[in-house]
């Protein structure tokens, strides 16, 4: 009876216990982002990569009234990856507030493309610098794989007709 009892009182605890951090994925497809508010537009550049301008559209975002103690805070990794999968290099892509958006703009190389990955967190924090990082709530993560942007822009570099 004791351990049936043990049993339970663990089955509600962790029935109870609330996920911290709980992180919330969406991969971004050239088909999700026509009903989102997110759109990722590519170009060749002049050099033979491939830019990409990522846009976030605050009024679509997660966010909270303007008397709370918590805000939506974001982080912009990008992982560049060679053509066997190899991680070349990660670094934080800084995003340029304009209007009611925010936008992440970067370059990559064409052969690079296949592994490598953008991705967008948001997530909640607080308000105050000196508690930032230490709040515990939902994050989103928008995934974007940068070989799904990618197919329709022609390697002007070669030939058309060899």
């Amino acid at each position: 009876m004791k351990t049936f009892c043990f049993l339970v009182s663990v089955l509600m605890v962790l029935a109870s216990a609330r996920a911290d951090n709980e992180v919330m994925l969406q991969k971004v497809t050239p088909e999700w982002t026509k009903e989102a508010g997110i759109t990722v537009q590519t170009s060749q550049l002049a050099d033979g990569t491939i830019g990409f301008t990522f846009t976030r559209y605050l009024n679509r975002a997660p966010g909270f009234t303007p008397d709370s103690n918590l805000i939506i805070a974001r982080k912009a990794p990008l992982e560049v990856r060679n053509r066997a999968g190899a991680l070349l290099a990660t670094t934080n892509v800084a995003g340029e507030t304009k209007d009611s958006t925010i936008i992440y703009s970067f370059s990559s190389a064409r052969e690079c493309i296949g592994h490598s990955r953008f991705t967008l967190h948001e997530y909640d924090d607080y308000k105050d610098p000196q508690l930032q990082g230490t709040y515990k709530g939902t994050r989103w993560a928008y995934e974007v794989n940068l070989k799904d942007f990618s197919a329709p822009i022609p390697d002007r570099r070669t030939p058309e007709h060899p």
